[in-house]
């Protein structure tokens, strides 16, 4: 099955002259043969717009994408790359900082673990293009005045944050920090499909400790544990568009205890209270219908193969556009944020299987030919419609992934 004519002609002949020449830069942590750098970058410094740059297992020190589209993936399933601070307990304003993207241009960043102490994983800030971060981990994520930001199945163990920005959420597991939301939007407009939002877990209360003559220490007592956080922040002029998506409080913190003999007075003390689901006086527009999904390999060399796995509906037709850009847009008629752009082609999947559960899956293995000589690897961004068997609708988007497509000598 090659309806996608990823050789020759095709999708590739239609690419971007600001792409034809694209190169894939090697990074590794350990030098050898095929590395280009041992940073990443050193890596993002040398591209030129809309290389690639493969990132091999290891540890890498933070990075910036200044006005520059690039690809960005880890060589190896999650969590194999790592991306972290040099020197504990440094503080910079992000492990990764994405910014000043003009309208056109897009960062796609795939399998990267994020490691950071107080600060954000990421943060993407004044773009205009697109920015789509998939199968990655971090701590938090900021995004500032930027529009088309799509996370997909990405954790964020302390929250997201977007002030004056766009973008969606697919099947993401979001939890807020200690007493915070995990969610918090400030005049943002996000879609969030299939995701979990729960809020951070209330601070733990102190206790009394054992003093230096056997007497407890504070003198104060126990104190309370801290209330936990909320799902949802959402101030009056942002709005949620909300598909199949969990919103929980945080747990409260767990009160005090003494860990000595003596007076020690309010010990226990009290656990907070658990954190609401949703505050702020923001919309929250819920829509009706279940999470669909298309997964799509990370990384695929010319004579392998690329496998898209679609998971909706039984009965359901499933269609996958592939484009050689993103270009996010939220279309509500079909609950979702549509990230191919034009030109792209269309590969039928074929109908979901009844299984008797209440979703199937269906996986297609297309086989990648020669890429262009002139080019070393590439971006596929797919993404499927399901549509209702009777073709009255409703349909539905599922979920974008992105490939990078590499020549056989990478």
């Amino acid at each position: 099955m090659t309806p996608l004519r990823l050789a020759g002609l095709g999708l590739l002949a239609l690419a971007p002259s600001t792409r034809s020449a694209q190169k894939v830069w090697v990074v590794d942590d350990t030098p050898g043969p095929g590395v280009d750098f041992v940073r990443i970058q050193n890596a993002v410094d040398a591209a030129s717009e809309g290389d690639a740059i493969l990132v091999k297992p290891g540890s890498y020190k933070p990075f910036v994408v200044d006005g520059k589209s690039l690809v960005i993936f880890a060589d190896a399933p999650p969590p194999a790359v790592f991306v972290g601070p040099p020197v504990f307990p440094l503080v910079v304003p992000a492990i990764a900082i994405v910014r000043n993207l003009a309208a056109g241009q897009s960062v796609s960043m795939r399998g990267i673990r994020f490691d950071a102490f107080t600060f954000s994983s990421v943060r993407v800030e004044s773009c205009d293009g697109a920015v789509l971060i998939e199968d990655c981990q971090g701590v938090s994520t900021a995004i500032v005045s930027s529009d088309d930001v799509a996370l997909v199945r990405s954790k964020l163990e302390s929250g997201l944050t977007a002030t004056s920005s766009s973008g969606a959420l697919y099947e993401c597991d979001l939890t807020g920090p200690n007493g915070g939301a995990a969610l918090a939007l400030n005049g943002s407009t996000v879609f969030s499909s299939g995701s979990i939002l729960t809020g951070g877990h209330g601070s733990n209360g102190g206790g009394c400790a054992p003093g230096p003559f056997g007497d407890c220490f504070p003198f104060g007592g126990c104190s309370n544990g801290g209330p936990g956080g909320a799902g949802l922040n959402i101030n009056a002029s942002s709005v949620l568009y909300r598909f199949d998506t969990a919103i929980a409080g945080g747990a409260g913190g767990a009160g005090g205890f003494p860990t000595c003999s003596g007076p020690c007075s309010n010990c226990p003390g009290m656990n907070g209270p658990p954190g609401p689901a949703i505050v702020g006086t923001g919309s929250v527009v819920n829509l009706a219908g279940a999470n669909r999904v298309l997964t799509a390999s990370a990384t695929v060399r010319e004579g392998q193969t690329l496998a898209l796995s679609a998971t909706g509906v039984p009965n359901e037709r499933v269609f996958a556009f592939a484009s050689l850009a993103a270009d996010p847009t939220l279309l509500l008629p079909w609950s979702g944020m549509y990230v191919p752009t034009e030109p792209w082609e269309i590969l039928d999947l074929g109908t979901l299987p009844v299984t008797g559960l209440p979703v199937s899956t269906v996986t297609v293995n297309v086989p990648i030919g020669d890429i262009l000589p002139s080019m070393q690897g590439i971006p596929l961004y797919v993404q499927a419609l399901f549509a209702d068997p009777s073709l009255l609708g409703p349909n539905f988007l599922g979920s974008p992934s992105a490939t990078l497509l590499l020549d056989s000598a990478f």
